[in-house]
């Protein structure tokens, strides 16, 4: 979401640039209203993450009940287990191919499209710095 974004502000910003030196140029109808039609799409794709965005807490709501559940992860010696409201799933080590630290947020990715999230101060159990270690011993071939 994030490059999409990005780029979605970069062909806003030059769609707006060349509709504005057609219409200061005198061209032709058809070639301004491609670029205004083009500017348009490029603010929807900036936007986007917004509909996407509610329509995750939509799906969520519904699934619990208009409740937000608690979502729980335990780490054992090997496996991750996830639990959020009647939702259950189980994760080897192995299946992590590559990990995000942010600001703020810890991120196992889980093949390409799919990841744990974990916030650094949201630990019941431990703290994150011995969570990070304790991660990279199981996940030592990954990139960071």
């Amino acid at each position: 979401m994030k490059h999409l974004r990005i780029y979605g502000a970069i062909l806003a910003v030059v769609c707006f640039y060349i509709t504005y030196l057609n219409i200061a140029r005198g061209k032709n109808s058809f070639e301004i209203f491609v670029f205004v039609v083009m500017f348009l799409f490029s603010i929807a794709m900036y936007f986007l993450h917004l509909k996407v965005s509610k329509d995750m807490m939509k799906n969520t709501l519904a699934i619990h009940n208009g409740i937000i559940p608690e979502s729980i992860f335990r780490f054992g010696e090997n496996t991750i287990t996830f639990e959020e409201g009647k939702t259950f799933m189980e994760f080897d080590y192995s299946q992590i191919k590559r990990i995000y630290e942010l600001k703020k947020l810890y991120v196992l990715m889980i093949g390409k499209q799919n990841g744990i999230i974990i916030r650094k101060d949201s630990f019941s159990v431990g703290t994150f710095h011995k969570f990070k270690e304790f991660i990279g011993r199981k996940c030592k071939n990954i990139k960071k």
